[in-house]
């Protein structure tokens, strides 16, 4: 039964990452494809 537990947190935990990690890569991949012009990116949020 702990075993499965255990499993199971570890099966979340690494999808999860996965999805941090895909979303992540994703927005990296899209800023060096169509870098932003003009204003710096901090100054940009506000």
């Amino acid at each position: 039964m702990a075993a499965q537990i255990f499993s199971a947190i570890t099966v979340i935990i690494v999808g999860v990452g996965g999805c941090v990690a895909y979303f992540w890569g994703a927005n990296k991949l899209v800023d060096l494809i169509f870098p932003s012009r003009g204003v710096a990116g901090a100054a940009a949020i506000d």
